[in-house]
């Protein structure tokens, strides 16, 4: 258990931080500085562990601190109504579930004080006591009277004024011995019993007391009744101070109907909607549910046993998305998963989702919204596209390229797809061939096809050389005899001439139209090429 302890002191009343426990008691320079303690002398320490508070003294300033006149010697437990004496103070305990209250009083200059006194003075008074009380042990002789001379009645009168004297005497001798009180009690309406020793009297708070031991019973509506043993002395204006705590308050918690789980100061207490038995007090209320956003809230529990309700507008972290499509019926997938058909609303969790819209017939649609929570919206209707048909595009020769729409798409052969009802451009061009244009219409969902020549832009290329019986391949396809003059188109192309025991020979020339071009040759065999480049 984690308490939290408070010190009220002449000067205030302050919070003891976990790294100040334990509290030294003693002289100036202690944490809780008292008078009749040297500087620098702690006579005590007070502390909190998982069992609750304790005492303890240390060695060099054993017997400085009791409590309740016993001495402090080694760590003893702190219970709620215990006083602890230290020099010229005075320190009540009050616990309060996990909160602890030290209420410190200093005698030196008060005119009360609290009803401690020291195990000596109790003797004392107590030998007096039994001193001035003790009774004699007498034989009893019944009384005799004489027949011949009765005895005179007393007068009622004598009677009367003899009782009145003896009550007269007995409050004298009560008053004489009594000790006056004053009890200090929150709330001040309180009802206060003192049970054992001698009957007291008391007024608005201040009662005769004769001097011993007595059970201070203090109770109110709506606060618990709580018992303090106390030892009243002989000292003049004794005070004692008792603080009732409050009894919890009967809180229903309204969440509108939705069904969540309630936290109050940090603990788990349970679902509500529900009514549960809270402290009196500020407290800290989380509400949270799945897909609602938590709710947080500090609330002032009367307590005194009242009933109370508090309601909570706990608000969504989805909301509703309207999805519509022209033609309707349209399958809706939200991140992948099926949620229905179109016209439909759905509740979404708030973030970023994926919407996709499929019909039989029709070309799918996708998007992507974001969703904000408790914000409704809507998203179409959104008219759905005929499927895209197909094209297949093959050109003579192939590896040509192909432009529609002005957007290039490819070399032959190439399949695209290609949106239906749309007459779409297309342009074949390739390196040494005339552009070639076609106006292709697409169908939805059909398959097509289309062939296109590509016309060659020729220029003449002569080739001659020697040895005469060596073969011409241009770009790797042969063309007969290496000494012959050909159309070529105008591309960079490659020529070779091969033949049999010699190195071939190979060049790149770019036919242009009305410009001739001539290639000789002259093959040399591998011996000849090394003597060449020694």
């Amino acid at each position: 258990m984690s308490f939290v302890v408070r010190v009220r002191e002449p000067l205030g009343e302050r919070a003891a931080r976990p790294n100040e426990l334990p509290l030294g008691v003693g002289g100036e320079g202690a944490a809780v500085a008292v008078p009749g303690i040297m500087e620098g002398v702690i006579a005590a320490r007070i502390g909190a562990d998982e069992h609750g508070l304790y005492v303890e003294a240390p060695e060099e300033a054993a017997g400085l601190a009791t409590i309740d006149g016993r001495t402090v010697r080694e760590r003893g437990r702190l219970v709620h109504g215990d006083v602890l004496a230290v020099g010229g103070a005075r320190i009540h305990c009050r616990l309060n579930g996990s909160e602890a209250l030290l209420d410190v009083v200093h005698l030196e200059g008060n005119a009360t004080q609290p009803p401690i006194f020291d195990s000596t003075e109790r003797e004392e008074e107590a030998q007096q006591s039994a001193d001035a009380q003790s009774i004699q042990r007498v034989p009893f002789k019944p009384a005799t009277v004489s027949r011949r001379e009765p005895r005179a009645r007393p007068k009622p009168q004598r009677w009367a004024l003899a009782g009145v004297l003896i009550v007269l005497g007995s409050v004298l001798g009560y008053l004489i011995a009594a000790t006056p009180v004053r009890v200090s009690v929150d709330p001040p309406n309180a009802d206060v019993d003192f049970q054992g020793g001698w009957p007291e009297i008391g007024f608005g708070g201040s009662y005769l007391l004769r001097p011993g031991k007595y059970t201070v019973v203090a109770s109110h509506p709506g606060y618990e009744t709580t018992k303090h043993a106390v030892q009243v002395g002989s000292a003049r204006n004794q005070q004692i101070r008792i603080a009732l705590a409050k009894l919890p308050g009967r809180v229903t918690v309204d969440t509108q109907g939705v069904a969540a789980t309630l936290a109050i100061d940090g603990k788990a207490v349970g679902p509500v909607p529900g009514e549960y038995s809270v402290p009196a007090g500020a407290r800290a209320f989380q509400i949270t549910a799945p897909r609602y956003l938590d709710f947080n809230e500090t609330v002032e529990v009367k307590g005194l046993g009242e009933k109370q309700t508090f309601s909570a507008k706990l608000l969504p972290s989805f909301s509703p998305v309207t999805i519509e499509s022209k033609p309707a019926g349209a399958r809706v997938a939200v991140n992948g998963k099926d949620v229905g058909a179109t016209p439909l609303t759905t509740d979404l969790d708030a973030g970023s989702h994926t919407v996709t819209l499929t019909a039989s017939g029709f070309r799918p649609w996708e998007t992507t919204i974001q969703v904000q929570a408790n914000t409704p919206q809507k998203v179409g209707p959104v008219e759905l596209g005929l499927p895209d048909g197909t094209l297949t595009i093959r050109s003579t020769p192939a590896g040509a390229d192909v432009a529609i729409a002005g957007r290039y798409r490819g070399r032959t052969p190439l399949t695209v797809a290609l949106a239906p009802g749309v007459q779409h451009q297309l342009m074949v061009t390739r390196a040494g061939y005339e552009p070639a244009q076609r106006t292709v219409p697409i169908k939805a969902a059909e398959k097509s096809s289309v062939d296109v020549p590509l016309k060659p832009i020729l220029g003449e290329v002569t080739v001659r050389g020697e040895p005469g019986d060596a073969r011409l391949f241009v770009d790797g396809e042969a063309r007969g005899s290496a000494n012959q003059t050909l159309s070529l188109p105008s591309a960079e192309l490659t020529l070779e001439v091969r033949r049999e025991g010699f190195d071939t020979f190979t060049t790149k020339v770019t036919p242009q139209p009305g410009f001739p071009r001539v290639v000789e040759y002259k093959l040399q065999t591998p011996e000849q090429t090394r003597a060449a480049r020694v």
